[in-house]
C-alpha cells in the first residue's frame, strides 16, 4: 500500500516513524515543507495508488488539505484539530461521509486502549497540564480539544450545553477551565494549561481515576486507522463543544 504525507515537523516526524514500520505501507511519499511545495502536494493527491493520506501541517492549512484529498477519494488522517471553525468541519464531515472515505481525526489520546468504552458516572472531570510550545495557539486547540475528544469516547457529548467557562485573565490562552452539561444529566468538566511545570493528564469519575498517557499512542491510532476506523463524529461533537465556548 502507498501512502502520502503531507507535513514532517514534530509531530509529522512521528507519524512518519510509525508509517514506516506499518506492515500493511510499502511506500511513502513525503512533504517535509508546505512552501513551494504545491505542486508535489497535487502530485501526491492525485496519484491514484496512493490510497491513504496523513496530514501534520499547521492547522490553518488542515481545511484546503483534506478537502483536496477527499475530492481526489483519498482516506484522510489529519492532525487535530481538522478546522479551527465549525462550518468547515461540518463541510469536510460531509464531504468524507457523500463519498464513503474515512476521516480520522488525531486526537490521540481518544485511543487510549486502557479508556472504558463507557461511563455513566454523574461526574467526569479531565485534567490536562503540560508546559507549553505552542505559545502562539489557545489552550483549547492545543489541550482542550483532546480533553472534549476523551469525554466523548467514554459517554455522548453530542449536544452539550456550556454552563459555564473560565479562563486566566493574565494569559487568556494559556488555561481554560469550563463545564458542560450533557443529555443524559452528567456533568463533564475540563481543566486544561500549558503554564503547569508538571505535566499530568488523567480522567477522574466518581469512582475511578484513568491515566490518559499510554504507550504506542501514534501506532495504536495509526493501526485504527488503517484497519478502517474513523471518527466524524466525534470530530463533529468537539467542534460544537469548542463553537458554544467561542460565544
Amino acid at each position: 500500500m502507498k501512502v502520502g504525507l503531507i507535513g514532517v515537523g514534530y509531530w509529522g516526524t512521528k507519524i512518519l516513524e510509525e508509517l514506516e514500520r506499518h506492515p500493511k505501507i510499502d511506500d511513502i511519499i513525503c512533504i517535509e515543507e508546505m512552501d513551494d511545495d504545491s505542486l508535489l502536494i497535487d502530485y501526491i493527491i492525485s496519484q491514484e495508488n496512493v490510497t491513504h493520506v496523513f496530514i501534520a501541517t499547521p492547522i490553518d492549512t488542515h481545511f484546503y488539505l483534506t478537502e483536496m484529498a477527499l475530492l481526489a477519494g483519498k482516506h484522510v488522517m489529519c492532525e487535530k484539530m481538522l478546522t479551527p471553525e465549525l462550518e468547515t468541519t461540518q463541510h469536510l464531515v460531509s464531504l468524507a461521509r457523500k463519498k464513503s472515505l474515512q476521516l480520522l481525526t488525531d486526537f490521540t489520546y481518544a485511543f487510549n486502549p486502557a479508556l472504558p468504552k463507557s461511563i455513566d458516572d454523574k461526574y467526569l472531570w479531565i485534567t490536562m497540564r503540560q508546559w507549553g510550545r505552542f505559545r502562539d495557539e489557545s489552550v483549547e486547540t492545543v489541550l482542550g480539544c483532546h480533553a472534549l475528544a476523551i469525554g466523548g469516547t467514554v459517554t455522548n457529548i453530542e449536544n452539550a450545553r456550556l454552563v459555564d467557562q473560565y479562563t486566566d485573565a493574565q494569559f487568556p490562552h494559556n488555561t481554560w477551565i469550563s463545564h458542560y452539561e450533557l443529555t443524559s444529566g452528567q456533568m463533564l468538566k475540563i481543566n486544561v494549561s500549558i503554564t503547569a511545570e508538571d505535566k499530568y493528564r488523567s480522567l477522574d469519575t466518581n469512582k475511578n481515576c484513568y491515566d490518559l498517557d499510554y504507550p504506542d499512542g501514534i501506532k495504536t491510532m495509526i493501526d485504527k486507522f488503517m484497519d478502517g476506523e474513523e471518527n466524524t463524529q466525534l470530530t463533529l461533537d468537539v467542534a460544537k463543544c469548542l463553537e458554544a465556548a467561542k460565544c
